[in-house]
This record gives structure tokens, C-alpha cells and sequence, in this order.
């Protein structure tokens, strides 16, 4: 009985990860980055308030930040010598189309929720001959917009979930 009651609670936990949605945001207008996977995970940038830029990692209910200057400038450790050894071709041989394909189907699955574009080139003539073009290519969740304000801002979020990447790797 209790083992037929842990299968179910591994194959709920696993069908709620394979559609949970994963989540990436990107907005100029407020300074924010984040990557979600909703109810599991969120990583996010952050600006301090002394100028530094921090990367907060949230899983579940533990919450982590880093100073991302020190992710990325830690100490690098001195690359020792590694024996060249001839690798043995491999039974199995990819083919360059083949992955190429492959990487295109997973990038199919991606969906486009929300994309938003403020842009100003500086010159006057420009945006006006923009200006009918932006809005020529808005439509449903999709808004390019041509100001002479000097604004340019951006807005972009994008959405899958695993069992679409999965579905389109083992197709």
C-alpha cells in the first residue's frame, strides 16, 4: 500500500514538472531578468542599492544570493596537463543535420507570450518611415512602437514546457 502511494506521488510530482511552464522575462523599462520555473524555481538579477548587480536563486522554499561579479571573476585554478588520449570513434555517428534538425524542433517549441519594442533611431526622417512599418507588424501579443522621445525599451517573455521539449527530441 505505501509503495503504490509513493509511485503516485513520484508520477504526480513528475507529470506537475512536465507542465508546469518555465518562464523567461526580459524588461528594459524596469531593469529585470528572470528565468521561472513556476512553483519549483526563479533566478533573477537583481541591482543592489551600492550599484552591484546580484543574481537571486529561489528553489522551492530556499532562497540564495550571489554577487555575480564574483560568479564570474572567482579564482581560476591553474589548468594542470592532460594526457592526450585518441578518442575511438564512437559506433554511433551524429550527423550534423540531423542535430540541427533536432535543435530547431526543441526552438519550435518555444512560445512568445508577450513582445513589446519602443524604439527611436534619433533622426526624425527615420521614424517617420518606421513609424508605419511598426505598426504594420503589430498584431495580437506583438507591439512595435515608434516614439520621438529618445526611448528605447524593451519587453520580451518567453514560455515552454518540458513535455514539449521532450516530445520534440525523441520525435
Amino acid at each position: 500500500m505505501i509503495g503504490w502511494i509513493a509511485l503516485g506521488l513520484v508520477l504526480g510530482g513528475m507529470v506537475f514538472l512536465m507542465v508546469t511552464p518555465m518562464v523567461f522575462h526580459v524588461d528594459t523599462r524596469q531593469e529585470t531578468v528572470w528565468l521561472a520555473w513556476k512553483g519549483v524555481m526563479r533566478a533573477s538579477l537583481v541591482h543592489a542599492e551600492d550599484n552591484r548587480l546580484l543574481m537571486r536563486f529561489r528553489f522551492l522554499f530556499f532562497t540564495y544570493t550571489k554577487d555575480v561579479h564574483s560568479l564570474a571573476g572567482g579564482k581560476q585554478k591553474a589548468p594542470e596537463a592532460k594526457d592526450k588520449k585518441k578518442r575511438k570513434p564512437s559506433g554511433k555517428k551524429r550527423s550534423i543535420r540531423k542535430m540541427l534538425r533536432k535543435a530547431i524542433r526543441v526552438m519550435r517549441t518555444f512560445r512568445v507570450t508577450q513582445w513589446e519594442m519602443d524604439v527611436d533611431t534619433g533622426d526624425y526622417v527615420w521614424n517617420a518611415w518606421l513609424y508605419p512599418v511598426g505598426h504594420w507588424m503589430s498584431k495580437g501579443n506583438r507591439h512595435i512602437r515608434v516614439n520621438f522621445r529618445g526611448e528605447n525599451e524593451w519587453l520580451l517573455t518567453v514560455e515552454n514546457r518540458l513535455y514539449r521539449i521532450v516530445y520534440a527530441l525523441i520525435r
